[in-house]
């Protein structure tokens, strides 16, 4: 198993994307839960949280490998536009990473 925590600061005026994302993987939890089996994740979480300097979210995820996970989520990505994957990048467009 291996375990990754990072801490995502968003954007400003990009917490709206967050909730539209949030909302997106409530709708679509069948194909988020097949995602996450294929992907060979165990748990994933992300908190929305704030401080002075604005909005970051905290990104939980426990897979079977870290490593195998990403390239089948990069797969699935380059062969559909439409997928949770597609989601889930495109909210990585919305902050700057670091660990937690």
């Amino acid at each position: 198993m291996e375990t990754v925590c990072v801490r995502v600061r968003l954007k400003p005026g990009s917490l709206s994307r967050v909730h539209e994302w949030a909302t997106e993987l409530r709708t679509r939890s069948e194909e988020v839960l097949a995602t996450l089996r294929n992907e060979g994740v165990l748990v994933e979480s992300a908190f929305l949280g704030s401080d002075e300097q604005g909005d970051f979210l905290i990104y939980y995820m426990k897979a079977r490998s870290l490593e195998e996970g990403m390239r089948r989520s990069k797969a699935r990505l380059i062969r559909s536009t439409n997928t949770i994957n597609s989601s889930r990048s495109r909210l990585g467009r919305a902050g700057r990473r670091s660990n937690c």
